[in-house]
């Protein structure tokens, strides 16, 4: 007797993910506000984005990235964040950003 499930196959769908993280910009001596604003100021960074090859243009892309943003708009009401910033690893997808 086969146990219950046996022989059946699933996959779990997975369209793409994104990672946040908090991001500390330092105001270098130099600029010419250094006095007039704190040294760091806090941010949030997206360190990640990744949309599996099957969903790729189909704007699985854009979606996660809105939702990105949304969230940094609700944490940064808490933790006071300038804003997101991208860091590519790849400068084809700057425009992306854009």
């Amino acid at each position: 007797m086969l146990p219950a499930g046996a022989g059946l196959q699933s996959r779990q769908l997975f369209l793409g993910y994104y990672t946040l993280t908090d991001y500390s910009l330092i105001i270098p001596p130099s600029h010419r506000n250094y006095k007039k604003y704190p040294h760091s100021l806090n941010a949030v960074k997206l360190v990640r984005l990744v949309v599996d090859k099957i969903y790729q243009d189909q704007r699985v892309g854009e979606k996660l990235l809105i939702d990105a943003i949304y969230r940094t708009i609700l944490v940064s009401q808490q933790i006071l964040a300038i804003g997101l910033f991208v860091d590519p690893m790849d400068s084809k997808v700057i425009p992306f950003y854009q």
